[in-house]
């Protein structure tokens, strides 16, 4: 192989007197940074001008000033490897040649992640997706780029065929796999996470098997990290959330409203029929329907929707979404009347009050009904 790159690599320059080689090796050093320089100092500021006056941002993160430079790079090399055959001859010339490639491939893997890093900001500006859920399918396709490079700037250095690595790296991976299966295993469910959009930074997750219950903070190809709601930081492996059950609470964040359900036990021997007089108030107050008889309506039905207009009446519940007073089957501590609503406000603090002020409404307004809420006697005087 080095016989063959030394006979046909360029030209025959044996008879070069090496005065003369020495100033066409500079020379083409000095054409190679002029050429570097004509394009960061000279090309990339024009291209910057141009794009920043068109209305689309793409092209802004395509042609971005990190982009050009990295590019830039690659062209001093590449002129060094086609000019230097004609001034060099021998092994040295085989070992300045390998060098420039090496670095060539350098240069375009560098390249290629950064336009890589481009194109991941527009999908993040373009979907209004959170860059940390996209970060893991990032990463991989970078590490695929530098693993690939790694292999052609290896065989090249070494003068061998990058097939000839590979074959050795496909006999070495099945040992890989058995040692860094848990890394391999962090690395497909990293992908899978995000492929899917299973979750994204800033959701809630809970997860009772792990103590999961918080914000996801940050997500790498081998850790997503939660903060819980009591400050405390988890760490679990992608993996972890493909294998055992969580819950997304990202679709309530992102819904016009946060369900709640709250009841109280009414103790059965409370519940009566209502007079003739009861029952037109109740109507006329628009507890009870027109159809409403005296021997069928029930204050405990009263009840039921003197609860549901208070809901309909306060501004801190949806009406545009489900809401229903309800009672469930009895059970030895009554019967449970229940509330079934959406609250507008999703922050917990604010969640929490509204349904403790609408329980806190049930029991006070029972009493004017005559029902009783159950309460356990207790053995204590």
């Amino acid at each position: 192989m080095d016989q063959w790159l030394i006979e046909n690599l360029g030209p025959d320059t044996s008879d070069m007197s090496g005065g003369i080689r020495l100033l066409i090796v500079l020379g083409i050093i000095l054409v190679s940074y002029i050429a570097y320089f004509i394009i960061k100092y000279g090309v990339i500021p024009i291209v910057q001008k141009v794009v920043k006056q068109t209305k689309t941002p793409i092209d802004d993160i395509l042609l971005s000033e990190r982009v050009c430079r990295a590019f830039s790079h690659i062209v001093p090399p590449v002129i060094m490897t086609i000019a230097l055959p004609y001034a060099l001859h021998g092994t040295f010339e085989v070992i300045v040649i390998r060098f420039l490639q090496i670095y060539i491939i350098y240069a375009v893997c560098n390249f290629i992640t950064v336009f890589m890093r481009g194109i991941f900001d527009i999908f993040v500006q373009v979907k209004e997706q959170k860059a940390g859920s996209l970060k893991g399918i990032l990463q991989t396709f970078q590490i695929i780029v530098w693993f690939v490079g790694i292999i052609l700037m290896t065989s090249t250095a070494m003068g061998r065929s990058p097939f000839y690595l590979i074959t050795g790296l496909l006999s070495a991976s099945v040992v890989m796999m058995l040692v860094f299966q848990d890394a391999i295993k962090g690395l497909v469910a990293g992908v899978q996470l995000a492929m899917n959009d299973m979750v994204r930074v800033d959701d809630w997750i809970t997860m009772p098997s792990r103590g999961v219950n918080g914000i996801v903070t940050e997500m790498t190809l081998s850790t997503v990290k939660v903060k819980n709601f009591d400050n405390t930081i988890l760490t679990v492996q992608p993996y972890t959330l493909l294998t055992d059950t969580f819950q997304n609470w990202r679709g309530m964040k992102e819904s016009d409203g946060r369900r709640f359900t709250r009841s109280i036990n009414v103790d059965v021997d409370s519940v009566k029929f209502l007079n003739a007089a009861q029952v037109s108030e109740y109507q006329t107050k628009g507890y009870l329907p027109e159809t409403a008889q005296v021997g069928e309506a029930t204050n405990l039905e009263a009840f039921r929707g003197a609860i549901f207009k208070y809901l309909r009446e306060r501004p801190e519940i949806n009406n545009d979404l489900t809401m229903i007073v309800r009672h469930l089957p009895q059970t030895a501590e009554g019967i449970p009347i229940e509330i079934l609503a959406f609250t507008y406000t999703k922050t917990w603090e604010e969640y929490e009050e509204v349904q403790a002020r609408m329980v806190e409404y049930m029991l006070a307004r029972t009493k004017e009904f005559g029902i009783k809420p159950y309460q356990r006697i207790s053995d204590r005087h």
